[in-house]
């Protein structure tokens, strides 16, 4: 118990070692319960998905405010294409679909992760040419905000033999959150290195506000979320980069997250290939 109380721990737990199950696990524990480790684990999970249904329902229910207000208007042809307030309201359905879509991916593939019988899909993958397209939607966020996203590839690393689809995820989640904390008019770098072992690796660099040390930690455990970027934003459940640990344990790398000088954050992608 006391090896397993730092959050984020990679000996901590034989099962799934997944940070967010972990601080699960220990609360039944300190609750004295006496069920099989099985029982246990899937209580955690249970308490785990029933909170992330919690969360996805409260930042919802002003979305479908704002459906019910636009289907009202046009129900009773009132709706005015012209009038601010329309247009605000067009665009919060807008944010909401996207916001929508975007967690019941992430709730579907992290629940694939954790399911009996996952299996990978091994093949080689070259990073350098797959680079620029697992960050393509990224670009585009970018683009909105003025960010320039540069992508940048040392020569002469092999293709290396991982699962591309996970591995797109993982860099393509990474790098949107990112973007989501930059600020506009900064820059956000993603970089694919040579190790001096041989290895790749990939950093994810932005110039936003960090993260406060102590929760370096936290941040890849479920449903942690830093400060909104602005009044009204979605808060989301967390899941994004809860998945992209997860997932590189299954891929058997880490992934590790640091501050920068004198502002920003790197994550850093390690081990992820042979």
């Amino acid at each position: 118990e006391q090896r397993g109380a730092l959050v984020g721990h990679r000996d901590a737990w034989s099962w799934g070692r997944c940070p967010c199950l972990q601080a699960q696990y220990r609360r039944i524990i300190r609750r004295g319960g006496k069920a099989s480790v099985n029982m246990k684990k899937q209580t955690a999970i249970s308490e785990f998905n029933n909170s992330t249904i919690q969360y996805l329902v409260h930042d919802l229910e002003p979305a479908l405010a704002s459906f019910q207000s636009i289907t009202g208007l046009l129900g009773k042809g009132r709706f005015d294409p012209n009038n601010p307030l329309h247009q605000r309201l067009v665009v919060s359905c807008e944010h909401a679909l996207e916001f929508s879509r975007t967690i019941l991916h992430d709730m579907l593939e992290y629940g694939r992760l954790q399911a009996d019988g996952f299996a990978l899909e091994l093949s080689e993958l070259d990073l350098g040419q797959s680079l620029p397209e697992m960050v393509a939607i990224a670009e585009i966020q970018a683009r909105e905000k003025n960010i320039r996203l540069q992508v940048e590839v040392a020569p002469g690393l092999p293709p290396v033999t991982t699962d591309p689809k996970i591995m797109g995820r993982i860099v393509s989640n990474l790098t949107i959150n990112s973007v989501k904390y930059a600020p506009p008019d900064s820059q956000v770098w993603v970089r694919l290195l040579n190790e001096k072992s041989g290895a790749a690796a990939i950093t994810i660099e932005d110039e936003g506000p960090g993260v406060e040390a102590q929760l370096l930690e936290r941040i890849f455990s479920g449903h942690f979320q830093a400060a909104p970027q602005q009044p009204g934003a979605y808060r989301g459940v967390g899941l994004g980069l809860a998945y992209c640990w997860e997932a590189m344990r299954h891929l058997g790398g880490k992934i590790e997250a640091r501050n920068r000088k004198p502002t920003g954050l790197q994550i850093l992608v390690t081990g992820f290939g042979q």
